[in-house]
């Protein structure tokens, strides 16, 4: 399944300036002339790959989708978990990926435990083995990149994110006094840059007096994907009309926190569903490959020949 969007621009993305320039220095550094040369003279595979882990709605799913469209890829997400999937077909879908292709392999922790054993909720053919051997053969394509992502890197076996087969783990956390002064930044391009730092210290202080009241167990954080969610929701708002309702922020959280546990559910998988940072678009066909201001994706079946 393919489609066309319009790719998502690189400065949409606001995750801390750290975090991004180590990202894309590493992609710099590795799709330029001098390092595609030191790849073919010592004979070492032309491919990187990436570990995106951290907290849900934490733009993850994002930033993969700003890199392809920014460096012109189609972005191909593959879902090991299918009841359909072999060890023959995941690496038939590995080995006939298209040209240029940015390679994502979501919540990789949702198939295997540390201890390589298929999770109990799992009923998918493919092995531990399977997926390695399939991970050790990307890069048949010069110049393949791979981004796994999970919410739970200490639920990984070390074998599957050793160098060689993840080059670079980068953390995404819960959103941070930058990213919301920035996002209030994005929203109201006009409203004076003092406003944003006022918006921010209210979320943050909203946060702490709920803290108070509902003591360190229960106390709430704020991701990125629940920060945009108030924005998109309060968008006919002026931004003097949102500086006010930042309190809303809060009792969403409060409210979804105690809806949860309601339900006896301490981890809820729609905040990563909606967003991961992103724009609620489906991920099963979600952006993007950047060509003239569009993007490509698809979703990669292995039993599509």
């Amino acid at each position: 399944n393919e489609q066309t969007v319009m790719a998502r621009p690189l400065e949409s993305v606001i995750i801390e300036p750290d975090t991004k320039n180590r990202l894309l220095g590493d992609l710099e550094d590795f799709l330029s002339d001098d390092a595609r040369k030191f790849y073919r003279t010592h004979g070492v595979p032309y491919r990187r790959s990436y570990l995106l882990h951290g907290v849900p709605g934490a733009g993850k799913t994002s930033i993969i989708q700003a890199v392809a469209g920014h460096y012109g890829r189609s972005v191909c997400f593959i879902n090991p978990t299918s009841r359909e999937v072999t060890d023959d077909d995941f690496q038939m879908a590995l080995q006939t990926l298209p040209d240029k292709a940015v390679l994502v392999l979501e919540d990789i922790d949702a198939l295997f435990d540390k201890n390589r054993q298929r999770q109990s909720d799992v009923h998918s053919p493919l092995t531990f083995s399977g997926l390695l051997n399939a991970i050790d053969g990307v890069g048949s394509a010069q110049g393949q990149l791979m981004f796994m992502t999970t919410n739970f890197r200490n639920k990984l076996d070390p074998a599957l994110i050793r160098p060689g087969r993840v080059d670079l783990h980068v953390h995404f956390s819960y959103a941070t006094q930058y990213q919301m002064e920035e996002y209030f930044r994005q929203f109201y391009p006009d409203a004076p840059s003092s406003m944003a730092v006022a918006f921010a210290s209210r979320v943050q202080a909203s946060l702490d007096k709920s803290k108070t009241v509902r003591g360190s167990e229960g106390a709430l954080e704020l991701s990125t994907a629940a920060l945009q969610h108030f924005f998109v929701t309060h968008r006919k708002k002026t931004a003097e009309e949102a500086l006010e309702c930042v309190d809303d922020i809060v009792k969403e959280l409060e409210a979804r926190e105690d809806e949860d546990k309601q339900h006896g559910a301490e981890d809820s998988d729609e905040e990563d569903e909606l967003c991961d940072g992103d724009d609620g678009v489906d991920k099963s066909r979600s952006p993007a490959l950047a060509d003239a201001g569009v993007a490509e994706c698809c979703w990669w079946l292995p039993w599509m020949r």
